[in-house]
């Protein structure tokens, strides 16, 4: 087992392949992201609770709180849930981006990525 740091990869990477050397750069790409991903997930959450609410509220309904207006605060809610979720997908397509491009490695070939220095 080996670390971001081993000496014989960082040493491979700059000596052998040409390649940068960045041991930390996935953790500082992770750091990075992790805010963004964070609020995402909090607001889906919030929609989410939000959501079981509100169809408790429409199991419950009577004649002083229309379902119509119950069924239109769902529907909000809804799109709200789809938007969030198209921008998570974006978030997460991203970051895959950016992980392959300074992957050392193509993952489909295995070959070596040549970075230009």
């Amino acid at each position: 087992m080996v670390s971001d740091g081993a000496q014989a990869l960082i040493k491979l990477a700059v000596t052998g392949k040409g390649s940068v050397s960045v041991p930390d750069l996935f953790h500082a790409l992770r750091a990075l992201a992790k805010p963004l991903g964070s609020v995402i997930g909090r607001q889906i959450s919030q929609l989410q609770k939000q959501q079981v609410k509100l169809l408790h509220l429409v199991a419950k309904a009577t004649d002083a709180t229309p379902p119509q207006a119950l069924q239109q605060a769902l529907d909000t809610l809804g799109h709200q849930q789809h938007d969030l979720a198209q921008a998570q997908q974006t978030y997460q397509s991203a970051l895959h981006t950016i992980t392959q491009a300074v992957h050392p490695f193509q993952i489909e070939t295995l070959d070596w990525h040549q970075f230009s220095t």
